[in-house]
């Protein structure tokens, strides 16, 4: 190997006929003595290197037996044997994903029923009109719902909240009528963030913020119509 010294004698490591590697590293005399050999991990560690870890012996066959345990506990949650553990799961993942495009789909309906019943109670200031609202939904479903909203009611403005797992988010969407008519979505989020103890920001036609009180929405959202009103010209 150029670039290396080496001594009067050279350790040379052979395996059979087919492998034979300079090595001043630790070997055993035969690699009877290793027993089972069982590679658990592999990856790169650093540019051009990488790392195979591996467990014998006595150490393999814990390994072994471990993972033979857990493939017998999971059987058991599934309520197959081991042998059919693999199509079981498949099976229950199949129907998950089924059972997605169903809540996908009625969601949809929900969205639909919600946002007829936003556009009734929308108030109208200076020609743009301004709706709020409480929804149980993610931040995806509230971009969703604003959006079929701008379609139903023209010139507009919409802030939406939802609060899942004591985190809350709003998200404001102003239609191109009402941010040329001075309406702009981050501002409006930012201050009614500010009152559920958040913050956050956007463009003008769409914002998006968090806040840490739930029980600060209702009178966030309230603050909506004098918001707006201070920037309609």
């Amino acid at each position: 190997m150029f670039g290396e010294k080496y001594g009067s004698k050279v350790r040379v490591v052979r395996i059979g006929n087919f492998s034979m590697e300079l090595c001043g590293g630790t070997h055993v005399t035969n690699t009877s003595s290793i027993g089972m050999f069982k590679i658990i991990s592999e990856g790169g560690v650093a540019a051009g290197i990488r790392r195979v870890e591996a467990v014998t012996g006595r150490g393999a066959l814990e390994f072994v037996n471990s993972v033979e345990a857990t493939l017998y506990e999971v059987s058991k949650v599934l309520k197959s044997t081991t042998k059919e553990v693999v199509r079981k799961a498949e099976g229950l993942v199949n129907e998950l994903k089924e059972k997605e495009r169903e809540i996908e789909v009625l969601k949809s309906k929900m969205a639909s029923s919600v946002a007829d019943e936003i556009v009734n109670s929308a108030k109208e200031i200076k020609g743009v009109k301004v709706a709020t609202a409480k929804v149980d939904l993610d931040a995806d479903g509230l971009r969703t719902l604003g959006d079929r909203l701008k379609e139903k009611l023209g010139a507009c403005v919409v802030v939406l909240a939802s609060s899942k797992d004591g985190k809350v988010v709003f998200v404001s969407m102003a239609s191109k009528d009402a941010v040329q008519m001075g309406a702009h979505a981050g501002n409006i989020i930012r201050e009614v963030a500010k009152i559920a103890g958040g913050g956050g920001g956007g463009r003008p036609d769409i914002a998006q913020a968090g806040g840490r009180d739930a029980l600060k929405i209702d009178e966030a959202l309230n603050k909506v119509i004098d918001i707006v009103e201070t920037m309609l010209k």
